[in-house]
This record gives structure tokens, C-alpha cells and sequence, in this order.
């Protein structure tokens, strides 16, 4: 049984991949039901699990998905600096399409002068 123990035996990476993608959609639909503080929680939980998995392009998503949450909680200064971190991360892994989504997400939120006393 150990064998199947193994950090990278395939079940157990898909299995988490497999959880990191519930994690993220139960966090979606607490976000629909308005329910931020249990999204952002969720969604936190799927970044690091992402993270301890190197799976780097998923947690770069995760951590967009965070900010978004940030936002709608208008917990902008949070939201705008985890929006950057993920166009980084983006950026270093060679993902325009995602970059310009996180772009369009962080254009969204208020200017700084605006909310966040900055």
C-alpha cells in the first residue's frame, strides 16, 4: 500500500487536483449565495493545496479568484494586491489569457483614494 501513498503516484496528484476543483466550485457558489466569508475560505484552502502540489498555473487562478472575492467583499487594497500577484504569476508562466482576465478584474475595483484611505 505504500506505493499508493507516494506524494507524485497519479491518483493521489489527480485526487487533488480532483479537490483543489471542488474546493474552487463550492467557494463559487458561496460567492453566488453572497456568502464571502465561506468562498474566500474555500478558495484559500484550493490555493494552498494548489501550492503544496507545484500546481502552479492553477494556483496563480486561485489566487485571481481570491482577489475577485476581495473585491466584492470591498476589501480592496487586499484585492488589488492579490490581483497583481496573480498577472505576476500569469505573466512568469506564460498565460495571456489569464493575465487579461486578472487585468480586467483588477481594472474593475475603485481607485485606491477612493476606499481605501491610500
Amino acid at each position: 500500500m505504500r506505493p499508493l501513498l507516494a506524494p507524485q503516484h497519479p491518483q493521489l496528484r489527480e485526487a487533488r487536483t480532483t479537490l483543489i476543483d471542488v474546493m474552487s466550485n463550492l467557494g463559487q457558489v458561496c460567492q453566488w449565495l453572497h456568502d464571502f466569508d465561506a468562498a474566500l475560505a474555500l478558495k484559500r484552502e484550493a490555493l494552498e493545496l494548489a501550492r503544496q502540489s507545484g500546481e502552479l498555473l492553477t494556483a496563480a487562478s486561485r489566487l485571481a479568484d481570491i482577489g475577485e472575492v476581495l473585491g466584492l467583499m470591498e476589501r480592496f487594497g487586499e484585492a488589488r494586491a492579490a490581483l497583481r500577484e496573480a498577472i505576476g504569476q500569469f505573466r512568469d508562466l506564460g498565460a495571456p489569457t489569464q493575465e487579461s482576465a486578472a487585468h480586467t478584474l483588477l481594472n474593475s475595483l475603485p481607485g485606491p483614494s477612493e476606499f481605501d484611505g491610500i
